[in-house]
């Protein structure tokens, strides 16, 4: 064997291919004393036969097999494949794409664990195509693609089993790990290889092929499925549903990842499911089942169940629920990639569906929570749950954990064993310690039937006494930490604990009633210590400011967080422009938060001296009020109507002159006919106020049923700081508002511009977030399209990016060049554009175009007049 020689050999069947790829090869750098040889099998019955053929007539102790149709681009290949085979003895044979598992079709393409590059064509295009990369020399596969396969030991082609053109590459790698050598795939930096093959299908493999392979290869591709994959335990209980786990079990059978163990521990009182399993433990060796001999009821048999557990990853299936195929493999795909072990729990969305499968409405707790896959600390996630009391994480069946994360038994929650929400207290102990993954695909299918829509007394009674024990001891988990929080999932604990209180009389249980009671007290005490100084304070500046007797109020809502958003700043505005006109109204101005929410005594986000008061105070304060004007921000309709205490609602019904005013600054959010109607149940005198022209219009006013008028918003370009052009970063800021195509849109723009700083704005005070977009050339908003984002960044001298929204933009922005028709022209044209206007001259030229438009629909005057035409009730549309 001439360890100074590589072979380079083909079958061939077209001749020019052959030759074009041949002048790759003699045109790589050849190590010196080193030769090649280059040799051409032509007529061969089958690539096996023709490799066989190839191996024996030369004595290269390196060999090349590759296509006709692949070119070498990398001038150094035989440099880097001679010092990777010197330095790994071991290493038998590599190649540049390949998979470490093989899945149950044979086509390693769908493999989840895919590793190399390639620049290929059998898209019709020619692109490159890349999976994972590896940081070893070179990373252990199972199989490579066999467009190039390179050896440095002589093992035969199976060409007495493989007689065609398929599986020949996988056969042949499973030889050399037989043989006790490794296959891997190499690391590139760029692809060492051009394939152009041209227009195919990668799962056009022939079973008879795709048999033989399973029967010669099976127990060792599952041997080594099972080592380079960690495992994945699917935990049923089941209890007396036969026809329902059937469905259940095999769509955990049929999951695409390719380590998975699943155990079954059946609680049914007959032998129906025992009698059903046993043509599936027969057939899957990966399939346990376990008949309790006694009953264990739910907790017990979850718990036993996690106890047998072998895998690394654990996912429970409830026994009348279902799988996506997929869901495994998309979920530990993550976990896979998580280098630092950061992620504890993967959920996603769920899909309702009802007894025969058919597709139910979301409710509040299974709305999609993200438009695209999302990475977020798990105790923003815990304490959302606790605040809305909405288990959007999912039960059992929906998410995936890694075993040794739950430090606690399965079901308790610091020492505590939960009697309803089980799940939830498994959660909240991996929420309070990592990062949750969101995926937005729905991967589970919760069943809802009977059992589910009537919830007995109990049940209920269990679950609100579950839901009191995670928020009071969520804080020495490190939830809940900053105290409006704390008070929002405290304050709806006793909200939906009321309701539930008058229903607990029918119960039969006295031991539950007691400790709801008791815990209904420690709520109440946490509560009342965590207001009562900010009331106070509330209290103390409401003296101060306002007098008693007042008759005359206006009363502006913003709700309790302490948040920015456009909608607030434009309702401070309307607040400081209606002091004012005191001499118009004759009321005293002040600003509330919501009926029944937080306490909020001053927004901290923008530079502001308003005082913010609990209506409740307000309400009892002003005991004469003849005349009050309430302005409700058009979202938070219903949380009015649904939170305003009773004795607050005939308070105001017994105000002669009162007027509600809903603030729309998104026609998107504005409330339906049907609740303005509620609102008429206090006053006739309902109207509603516009920020945009494009909903101005009568036939806004015939669709809502109340006298309309355009307020505008106060936007002028003295409020920002002016850069031009020349004064500029390269920086671009891009609103936080998700859309799916919103990730693809801001790769393509990185991989354009890599230069180019992109700034998601997040958690940023009002005057951090004016500077920035100072500095910033670029803003691309992918909200409601002419939003603060577009006008201050314009106002600031920068070019804004959006698509036309005729919700919102008035008809001279559609002809706009960065105002787009649609997200895929966005896509399609963005970079483009960027590109011509990145310059002094044209990017002056297009900014001016811009402003002009932004200036001509906002001007102070005209927004002044608006306002005063308001409380003259001079409205745009009576």
């Amino acid at each position: 064997m001439n360890d100074k020689k590589i072979a380079f050999i083909y079958c061939v069947n077209n001749r020019a291919l052959y030759e074009e790829s041949v002048r790759y090869v003699k045109s790589l750098y050849v190590p010196e004393g080193y030769e090649i040889e280059v040799i051409a099998i032509e007529g061969a019955s089958s690539i096996t036969s023709g490799y066989n053929q190839g191996m024996r007539q030369t004595d290269a102790k390196y060999k090349v097999y590759l296509h006709q149709d692949v070119f070498i681009v990398n001038k150094n290949f035989l440099y880097d494949i001679i010092a990777l085979f010197e330095k790994y003895p071991k290493l038998g044979m590599i190649g540049v794409a390949g998979a470490k598992t093989i899945p149950k079709s044979g086509v390693w393409w769908e493999s989840t664990q895919r590793f190399g590059k390639i620049y290929d064509s059998h898209t019709g295009e020619m692109k490159l195509l890349s999976f994972k990369n590896t940081e070893l020399d070179y990373e252990p596969v199972q199989a490579i693609d066999g467009l190039i396969m390179i050896t440095q030991y002589d093992i035969p082609w199976r060409e007495d089993l493989f007689t065609g053109w398929h599986f020949y590459d996988l056969s042949q790698c499973q030889e050399f790990l037989l043989a006790g050598y490794d296959v891997g795939v190499v690391r590139q930096d760029e692809p060492w290889c051009v394939h152009d093959c041209g227009i195919r299908n990668l799962r056009n493999v022939v079973d008879g092929d795709r048999k033989t392979f399973n029967q010669v290869y099976g127990q060792n591709v599952n041997k080594l499925n099972r080592k380079f994959l960690p495992l994945v335990s699917i935990l049923i209980p089941t209890y007396n549903r036969p026809h329902y786990f059937e469905l259940a079990l095999q769509s955990a059978l049929n999951q695409t990842y390719e380590n998975i163990e699943v155990i079954v521990c059946d609680d049914s009182t007959n032998d129906e499911t025992e009698k059903l399993i046993k043509k599936y433990t027969a057939k899957y060796d990966n399939l346990t089942y376990i008949k309790n001999p006694t009953r264990l009821g739910k907790f017990e048999n979850a718990i036993k169940l996690f106890n047998l557990a072998s895998g690394e990853y654990i996912n429970y299936l409830m026994d009348n629920d279902l799988f996506h195929p997929q869901k495994i493999e998309k979920m530990m795909n993550y976990y896979l990639n998580d280098k630092n072990n950061e992620i504890t729990l993967i959920t996603s969305h769920r899909q309702l569906i009802d007894e025969n499968g058919n597709f139910l409405n979301d409710i509040a707790s299974t709305r999609r929570l993200f438009e695209s896959d999302t990475i977020i600390d798990g105790k923003i996630i815990a304490d959302y749950i606790l605040m809305s009391l909405a288990n959007c994480i999912g039960h059992s069946t929906t998410v995936l954990f890694r075993k040794r994360n739950l430090h606690e038994p399965f079901g308790t929650f610091m020492g505590r064993k939960y009697l309803c929400n089980i799940d939830l207290a498994s959660w909240f102990n991996l929420l309070a310690n990592g990062k949750v993954v969101y995926i937005s695909e729905t991967l589970s299918y919760l069943r809802i039937h009977d059992d589910h829509k009537s919830q007995s007394i109990e049940v209920r009674l269990n679950e609100v006494i579950d839901y009191a024990h995670l928020i009071i001891e969520s804080r020495k988990k490190g939830l809940l930490q900053k105290d409006r929080e704390y008070e929002l999932a405290l304050k709806n604990w006793l909200n939906y604990n009321k309701i539930l209180l008058d229903k607990t009389l029918y119960s039969n249980n006295l031991e539950r009633v007691n400790e709801l009671q008791n815990y209904h007290l420690i709520v109440e005490k946490e509560y009342n210590i965590l207001i009562q100084s900010r009331i106070a304070q509330a209290f103390e500046t409401l003296k101060n400011k306002y007098n008693s007797n007042e008759k005359k109020l206006i009363i502006f809502f913003v709700p309790g967080a302490d948040i920015i958003t456009g909608g607030i700043l434009s309702i401070y505005s309307i607040y400081e422009e209606t002091k004012k006109l005191k001499h118009i109204h004759n009321c005293e101005t002040i600003m509330c938060t919501l009926p029944n929410d937080t306490i909020l005594l001053k927004n901290t986000n923008f530079k502001n001296d308003v005082p913010i008061y609990p209506f409740e105070l307000v309400m009892s304060y002003f005991k004469q009020l003849e005349k009050c004007i309430i302005h409700i921000p058009e979202c938070y309709t219903d949380f009015f109507l649904d939170n305003i205490l009773d004795r607050d609602k005939e308070t105001l019904k017994q105000v002669s002159e009162l007027q509600i005013n809903l603030l729309i600054q998104n026609i998107d959010l504005a409330p339906s006919r049907d609740t303005i109607a509620k609102l008429f149940d206090y006053t006739r005198d309902v109207t509603c106020t516009t920020a945009h022209k494009q909903y101005s219009t009568r036939e806004y006013r015939e669709n809502f049923g109340i006298p309309l008028h355009y307020l505008s918003v106060w936007v002028s370009q003295e409020q920002y700081k002016f850069k031009n052009y020349e004064d500029k970063e390269n920086l671009m800021v891009v609103s936080p508002d998700p859309h799916p195509l919103k990730e693809e849109i801001l790769n393509r723009i990185k991989e354009r511009f890599p230069s180019l700083e992109i700034f998601i704005i997040r958690n940023l005070k009002y005057e951090e977030y004016k500077d920035i977009i100072s500095r910033a050339k670029w803003a691309l908003t992918f909200g409601e399209g002419l939003d603060g984002y577009f006008v201050e960044t314009v106002f600031s001298g920068g070019i804004s990016f959006a698509v036309y929204n005729s919700n919102f933009f008035t008809s001279e922005f559609k002809y706009l060049k960065t105002v787009y028709k649609d997200y895929i022209d966005l896509l399609n044209k963005i970079c483009r554009d960027i590109e011509s206007l990145d310059n002094k001259k044209e990017f002056k030229k297009y900014h001016e175009q811009q402003l002009d438009i932004v200036k001509d629909l906002y001007s102070y005057d005209t927004y002044v007049r608006n306002v005063t035409s308001f409380y003259k009730k001079q409205y745009t549309f009576k």
